[in-house]
C-alpha cells in the first residue's frame, strides 16, 4: 500500500472543504483575525502549533468513554471515515487514510535528539471539535460533560533551539 499516496488523495480532497469551513475561517483570517485560541495566544504569542493528545487516540471511537486502542502500538493504522472533523456531512470520495501513533514520549525524545529544549507540555482537558459524541460545547471548545473524570484530550507544546546549540 502506499500510504503517501493514499495520504495525499485524501487531503487534496479536503483541502477545499476545510478551507470553505467556519472551524478554520479562513475569510477572517485573510481579513486580518486570528485563528488562534486565547490560551495559545497565551502560551506562544504569534505562533500556531496545536496537537490532540495521543491518550484520546485510544478511547473507542463513538463516545470516548472506553479504552479500545493500544497506546504502545507504532503500526500503520487504515482508517476509512467519510467526511472530515471540520465539516462531517460533506460528500468526500477519498475516504482512506494511513496514521501512525505517536506517544509523547516519542514526540519528546525526537526534540530532545533534534537537540531542542521543551520549554513547556501542557496537557488540556479539551478539544477543537466534537470528536466524541460524550463531548459537550463550551464556547469554542468541547469538553466531557460535568462530574464525569477528566482526560488529556490535547496537548500543546513548546520547544526551542538553545542560544549555543
Amino acid at each position: 500500500m502506499d500510504y503517501r499516496a493514499l495520504n495525499r488523495a485524501l487531503w487534496d480532497e479536503r483541502v477545499a472543504i476545510h478551507v470553505a469551513s467556519d472551524f478554520y475561517d479562513v475569510a477572517g483570517f485573510r481579513a486580518g483575525g486570528t485563528a488562534l485560541r486565547d490560551f495559545e495566544i497565551a502560551e506562544v504569542g504569534d505562533v500556531a502549533g496545536r496537537r490532540f493528545h495521543p491518550f484520546a487516540d485510544m478511547l473507542d471511537d463513538a463516545e470516548g468513554t472506553t479504552v479500545a486502542y493500544d497506546y504502545f502500538d507504532t503500526s500503520p493504522q487504515v482508517w476509512d471515515e467519510p467526511g472530515t472533523y471540520t465539516d462531517g456531512d460533506q460528500d468526500s470520495r477519498n475516504t482512506r487514510s494511513v496514521q501512525f501513533h505517536h506517544g509523547i514520549g516519542e514526540v519528546v525524545s525526537a526534540l530532545a535528539a533534534a537537540g531542542l529544549r521543551v520549554d513547556f507540555l501542557h496537557e488540556h482537558d479539551h478539544t477543537l471539535f466534537r470528536r466524541f459524541t460524550s463531548l459537550e460545547r463550551d464556547g469554542a471548545i468541547y469538553r466531557l460533560p460535568a462530574g464525569r473524570p477528566r482526560v488529556p484530550l490535547m496537548y500543546s507544546l513548546r520547544a526551542t533551539r538553545p542560544a549555543d546549540g
